[in-house]
């Protein structure tokens, strides 16, 4: 982010980053068009934006640097002019830049920029490229290729439990939860995917989004009114916009820029993007770019981790595989395993609430600026209007005091207000951890991010000796920041208990709802002589190369049992997850691991031989488990058991009802 009077220089080495082979553009010529600006929505709106083109052969008005040599290969003066290139319309190759500042005729009362008439030529005829027929390759052969089918879809946002909400949200999901999202059986976190060092991402989008998209007339206003621009309406097409990863901007960009193809679709409507990964990074941005104004404060935004080569991924809270848990242990790289949690920070939103005639955050009767017939999401500048949401949530202040205990002093309280709607975050003492916080959207305000008594190096790795903090205040939309908390768990002193995270700003951010709990606690087996927490979000796992110590029945959410299914003389151990989400919301999994089998090498369940899931949202399956010689039994929470004998030995991933024959409890 830039102030008054500062300024920075970028410079940009030469390097691998565009070292494959490109597609050409849609005109069939070799250039490429990449956006520049500000990532800020007003910022946007009001043109802060360009572009910078990249041609891959000689052009007559783009000179050589001394001592370079041109691209192979030459386009034409026509062939530029075919597609509307301002170069073939001016004096660019005889008078340089200077081309651009000269009207044709001399005026005294200019009502445009100068160049205007080349750039709207005759041969800008106002219709869309063709869409990208390749999302191009820029991937190394030997990458490990990772597949992700996501689709874009309008539902309702619930922010907390006070019926603050965004009737016309948009969440991007994997196409396997699509349904659980419509139905309200999966929570509408924005999506996290995953990819290691030296990956190659493919995602393939499809909109889902309706033909006329929910509308409505108190959006957040931008600084310049829409109503300025005559008949503006919002668009159905959709996106995903990736930055700090190696793709082709004329497949996989995301966005439609310049001569490059089309990369938004309509409803109905599926795209492939490749993306690929080539070192660690902070935080990956993704965001929708068909209609940033419309559809980034609905949550048309998600994020990507690239995590080091080589890691295993795990839930932080069940030890299961996971590809998108914003709570997750990352394990079998290089170093120390650690907790890694995700958070995904925006302001700028459309809230409401139907149910209680307040706003989210009050505002002042004494303001003379402020109507207080404007809806909620308009009052105040331009650049204030919405609120703030972390991963989707927020826990405002006014909610706790108007509904349950108005003493300022207890707004934090858990044991007055219970836990807040925003993400608890869990580990246990001295657990290397890491934090990836972006800002995803959406104005020019910026987030400061403040973790208590907690500590992490100023630039992290980018300065040595850099001083330590516990507070960062250079997000701006797109902006992610890794912070690897010194000492771990707890910080410098080792403490546990819960220490808050937060926007640092309260007047209209921090009071909106910006704030969650880090909760740090011993290992369960080291609690003896403890009060037990038993608040059904906390959970941690232990780390993989810390839990050979830990017993199995002593692991959060497990049921665990042990005995001689196979019937071949050594033990087969069975684990119950009841709060698996792997097939559904809660329908539970179970997980079996055939002998002979140590139980103290199990750290975690990535390694099963065979994965039993739950049915039907709540099922809760694994409940309860048992095992003996030649049979199994798993129980939900409801009374059905399912018995497994062992003449047919399951492997690999399936449905307890293909797996289990089916009876009652009762």
């Amino acid at each position: 982010m830039t102030g008054s009077s500062e300024q920075f220089s970028f410079t940009i080495h030469e390097d691998d980053s565009h070292d494959f082979e490109h597609l050409e553009n849609a005109a069939g010529l070799p250039f490429r068009d990449y956006l520049y600006g500000s990532m800020i929505s007003h910022d946007v709106w009001d043109g802060m934006w360009g572009i910078h083109r990249m041609f891959e052969a000689e052009v007559d008005h783009l000179f050589p640097v001394p001592g370079t040599e041109p691209p192979e290969g030459k386009i034409i003066e026509e062939e530029l002019r075919e597609v509307g290139h301002p170069a073939a319309f001016d004096r660019r190759a005889e008078l340089g830049h200077r081309a651009t500042l000269l009207y044709d005729e001399p005026t005294n009362d200019p009502t445009h920029p100068p160049d205007r008439p080349r750039r709207r030529n005759e041969c800008i005829d106002g219709n869309p490229p063709p869409q990208a027929p390749d999302p191009g390759d820029p991937c190394p052969d030997a990458a490990r290729t990772l597949e992700y089918d996501v689709s874009a879809l309008q539902t309702r946002l619930d922010f907390n439990e006070y019926g603050d909400h965004d009737p016309h949200g948009i969440v991007f999901e994997l196409d396997e939860y699509v349904e659980d999202v419509r139905k309200g059986n999966r929570e509408t976190d924005p999506l996290l995917l995953r990819a290691n060092v030296n990956d190659c991402i493919e995602v393939t989008l499809t909109n889902c989004l309706p033909e006329d998209p929910d509308d409505h007339d108190d959006h957040p206003r931008m600084r310049t009114p829409e109503g300025d621009l005559g008949d503006w309406e919002r668009s159905n097409r959709i996106s995903l916009h990736p930055n700090q990863l190696r793709y082709d901007a004329n497949g996989s960009d995301g966005a439609t820029v310049g001569f490059n193809y089309d990369q938004t679709i309509a409803p109905g409507e599926s795209i492939t993007y490749r993306w690929y990964a080539g070192q660690e990074t902070p935080p990956v941005s993704l965001w929708d770019m068909a209609d940033l104004r419309s559809n980034r404060h609905h949550g048309a935004h998600a994020n990507l981790i690239v995590e080091p080569e080589g890691s295993t991924w795990l839930d932080g809270c069940t030890g299961e595989p996971t590809r998108t848990s914003r709570e997750a242990i990352i394990t079998d790289h290089d170093e120390d395993d650690f907790r890694e949690f995700a958070l995904s920070m925006s302001d700028g939103r459309y809230i409401v609430n139907d149910e209680l005639d307040s706003c989210v955050v009050p505002f002042d009767t004494e303001d003379d600026e402020v109507d207080a017939d404007d809806p909620c999401n308009q009052h105040g500048d331009a650049e204030d209007q919405g609120y703030l949401s972390f991963n989707n949530r927020a826990e405002p202040f006014w909610r706790r005091f108007e509904l349950n205990d108005d003493r300022q002093e207890r707004v934090f309280d858990s044991d007055v207000h219970g836990d807040p709607a925003t993400p608890i975050f869990n580990a246990h003492r001295d657990d290397p951890v890491r934090f990836h916080v972006t800002q995803v959207a959406d104005t020019s305000r910026g987030f400061s991010w403040n973790l208590a008594n907690h500590l992490w190096p100023r630039f992290n790795a980018e300065v040595e000796n850099a001083p330590m903090v516990s507070t960062d205040a250079r997000f701006s939309p797109g902006k992610g920041l890794t912070f690897e908390l010194e000492n771990g768990a707890g910080g410098p002193l080792g403490d546990t208990g819960d220490f808050i995270y937060k926007e640092m700003k309260e007047r209209r951010r921090l009071e909106a709802g910006a704030w969650g709990i880090f909760r740090v606690d011993d290992p369960p087996h080291k609690r003896d002589g403890k009060k037990k927490r038993t608040r059904e979000r906390d959970c941690a796992q232990p780390l993989p190369d810390r839990a050979k110590t830990v017993p199995l029945e002593d692991r959060p959410g497990w049921t665990v049992d042990t005995g001689d299914y196979t019937n071949d003389g050594t033990d087969d151990v069975l684990i119950g997850v009841p709060n698996s989400d792997r097939a559904c919301a809660n329908a539970g999994a179970v997980y079996l691991f055939y002998g002979p089998v140590s139980r103290e090498d199990i750290t975690d369940l990535g390694d099963a031989d065979a994965v039993l899931e739950g049915e039907r949202v709540g099922d809760k399956a694994g409940s309860a488990v048992s095992i003996q010689r030649g049979m199994i039994t798993i129980d939900t929470c409801d009374g059905t058991r399912y018995v497994q004998f062992g003449d047919d030995l399951p492997h690999g991933a399936m449905s307890l009802g293909d797996a289990h024959q089916k009876t009652s409890l009762e």
